[in-house]
């Protein structure tokens, strides 16, 4: 598929996390609007609050775990299909390094609802720049 024809397919969010897509600053600002009390004093305590060395250290954080998949191996996502007959995979990362997979996903029509910024804050993968998402596409 040609990258300029990607850009000109609609695109929709099917799943985001907080924390890949809402600034300290704006959390602030919302929650002055609508009269919440936050956990921090500051923008600056928000800001350390949400800086993980894992994923181990983000569960804490969770209120709930709705995917499969940050850090498994692709046979997890294999097992979600064929055991759960899932209709999407959350958090399918580890389906970047298995071209079978990904053609599977394909041709099966099952979306992959990938969180690069939250992949990045989780050291799911040290960069932008080193998410395998460009490559999902290929």
């Amino acid at each position: 598929m040609a990258s300029g024809h990607v850009a000109t397919l609609p695109k929709a969010e099917l799943h985001v996390h907080l924390e890949g897509t809402l600034e300290p600053e704006l959390l602030f600002a919302l929650a002055a609007r609508n009269q919440v009390e936050l956990p921090w004093a500051d923008v600056d305590q928000a800001r350390a609050a949400h800086i993980f060395a894992g994923l181990e250290h983000f569960l804490p954080l969770l209120l709930r775990s709705a995917g499969v998949l940050r850090r498994g191996p692709a046979d997890y996502i294999r097992e979600a299909l064929d055991v759960c007959r899932a209709d999407r995979i959350d958090h399918g990362v580890a389906a970047a390094g298995d071209p079978a997979l990904l053609a599977r996903l394909r041709d099966e029509a099952i979306p992959l609802t990938v969180c690069p910024l939250s992949n990045v804050a989780l050291r799911v993968v040290p960069s932008m720049a080193a998410h395998p998402l460009r490559a999902m596409f290929e």
